[in-house]
């Protein structure tokens, strides 16, 4: 009762105090008023203690009595109880605010004192509020505190829990940090049925976000089995985000998009192809994609003739990182030895450019890129050029985790070790030796 009590007189001291500020450059409210734009009847009764006084109000007070931004948000703290209670609105804005003018020890005091407040359930639904402000305005790396907070104290499997998993989710694999990545997308995996499908959050100037929860839930995982090559589990999320997702322009789309992939990847190439049809339905940016993906198919299914049209097709290099590999297997495959030389002889200098992602999907078409010249050069009877490109893709595959990748590597490995010298064969032990080290 004494802080609360010692919280209303130090509230109106701080009014009294602006009053005074107001009398001192502006002699009267009523021309205080006219300045702000503020109510004289509204500023009469925040002066006198008997309306709150608003966050945004008080950042106009502040700008025309000349002071610093901020200026005020010490005091303006008793302003964020009432009844001895935090008065869980204001202090959500409050600490919102903070955080977005890097008023950091502001923010966590307040954040402090709402944590010690007895009413838990309104505690954690603000504590998600203010999460959920600061994630959507990109203020990422401040909300991990507040969703560890929702993950220890929530004991069932709630909405509120749900949501925190996958943005913990979000924020660990922006992190890249593999091990925690890994621990949170199967929480996220046992919790996205408690995810809403649709959803409003109401900011604190008023504006309206819809959220589609569930959909960016189901997204993420298929990223996730996709970047790992895992084709069953891409194909198994695809669909489940297939089925959520009708009608909306992204989700829905990309789920058909993932399932052709695993089909494509898998073999399935006949059912990729009228999967493939759905896609142009969806605008000229689709449009395009599916028509790169028909041809792509093709190339896998053997067809070197469309391969002068893909090339056509293909726009920059991150369009040509992805097919290349596949069109020298397509010669291989055709036997066709010397355009596929010709073809990466063309393109040498993406096999030439300096490689530091840490990206497992840039590392995995990186291994399969070299894979590929791996496989060609072997066929053109030049071991030592296949040997390297082997050893390379070999690391890469170890070092993504992409077992079927290096199971492939040591297949092309064993046809040809009786054409591999023994400085060649050190090379590639070398490489298996140093992937095995960061696979760990």
């Amino acid at each position: 009762m004494d802080q609360e009590f010692q919280r209303y007189q130090n509230r109106g001291k701080f009014k009294q105090a602006l009053l005074n500020e107001v009398r001192l450059k502006y002699v009267s409210i009523s021309r205080f008023s006219r300045h702000t734009g503020i109510n004289e009847r509204t500023l009469g009764l925040i002066f006198k203690d008997k309306q709150a006084l608003s966050l945004d109000k008080l950042d106009i007070i502040t700008e025309a009595l000349s002071f610093p931004p901020c200026h005020f948000y010490k005091d303006y703290i008793n302003e964020c109880f009432i009844n001895g209670h935090v008065h869980y609105g204001r202090a959500s804005e409050f600490i919102v605010h903070c955080y977005l003018l890097n008023q950091v020890e502001l923010a966590e005091e307040m954040k402090s004192y709402l944590i010690e407040d007895t009413s838990k359930r309104q505690v954690n639904q603000t504590i998600m509020e203010i999460a959920e402000q600061l994630f959507l305005i990109g203020k990422t790396d401040v909300t991990e505190p507040f969703y560890d907070y929702i993950i220890q104290g929530e004991e069932t499997l709630s909405e509120k829990l749900a949501i925190a998993v996958l943005r913990k989710y979000t924020i660990v694999r922006l992190r890249k940090n593999v091990e925690q990545t890994r621990q949170y997308l199967y929480k996220l995996i046992d919790m996205v049925g408690n995810l809403p499908t649709n959803s409003e959050l109401i900011f604190h100037d008023n504006h309206k976000v819809h959220l589609k929860y569930q959909c960016q839930a189901y997204f993420l995982i298929v990223k996730y089995f996709n970047s790992r090559e895992d084709w069953e589990q891409v194909y198994y999320y695809a669909s489940k985000l297939g089925a959520i997702s009708v009608g909306d322009p992204y989700y829905h789309p990309s789920s058909i998009i993932y399932k052709i992939s695993s089909l494509r990847e898998r073999g399935h190439l006949n059912e990729a192809l009228i999967l493939n049809q759905e896609i142009s339905n969806f605008g000229s940016t689709y449009e395009r994609l599916s028509i790169g993906n028909q041809r792509l198919i093709e190339v896998e299914n053997g067809n070197q003739d469309v391969i002068p049209a893909v090339l056509e097709w293909i726009e920059n290099d991150d369009e040509m990182k992805l097919f290349l590999p596949i069109m020298l297997e397509c010669y291989v495959k055709n036997e066709n030895y010397i355009d596929g030389l010709h073809m990466y002889q063309s393109y040498k200098h993406l096999f030439d450019e300096p490689f530091h992602s840490v990206m497992l999907l840039h590392q995995r078409r990186k291994s399969r890129l070299f894979l590929s010249a791996a496989e060609l050069f072997f066929k053109l009877g030049n071991q030592e050029d296949a040997c390297i490109y082997l050893a390379e893709a070999i690391e890469l595959s170890l070092e993504s985790k992409n077992l079927s990748r290096f199971q492939k590597c040591m297949l092309l490995f064993s046809m040809n070790i009786h054409m591999i010298r023994q400085s060649e064969l050190n090379l590639i032990q070398a490489s298996i030796k140093r992937g095995e080290i960061q696979y760990g």
